[in-house]
Order: structure tokens, then sequence, then C-alpha cells
């Protein structure tokens, strides 16, 4: 299935917005967004900042729409 263009560079607020959900992530080794893994240091200052738990997850991102889900599933957000 053919998607829209996605960027390959996600701001850290943006990643933050994807992940405040609770749904369980999918094992993975860390948080991958748009095939970016996503540094260990800033997943801790968003979780800091934000005062949530970000999940392990591989989720894909959509700037044009907002759209977001884990890689492979459909929307989620």
């Amino acid at each position: 299935m053919a998607r829209a263009f996605i960027a390959p560079k996600v701001s850290a607020f943006k990643v933050a917005g994807l992940l405040l959900c609770g749904w369980t992530a999918w094992a993975v080794d860390g948080v991958v967004v748009n095939g970016v893994r996503i540094p260990p240091g800033t997943v801790q200052a968003l979780q800091k900042q934000y005062g949530v738990r970000i999940l392990n997850g591989d989720y894909w991102y959509d700037k044009l729409s907002g759209a977001w889900g884990y890689s492979g599933g459909p929307a989620m957000g």
C-alpha cells in the first residue's frame, strides 16, 4: 500500500505527541519513527518534559496529515 511522503526527520515535540498513548508497543529495541531510531537521551528528555512513559515501538508519522501509527499498521491518531 502506497503512503504519502513521510519526512525522515521528526521534531522532538512531534515524537512526544506520537507516543503519549498507552497502547502496548511491538517488541523492538528502543523507539523508531519513520525508520529513524530516536536516541535514548532524547526519549528520556521527552519523558521528563511531558511526564509520560514512552513505550518502545516502531512508528510511522505523516507530517502532511498528522496521522501516525505502528509501522505496517493503520493510523491510530
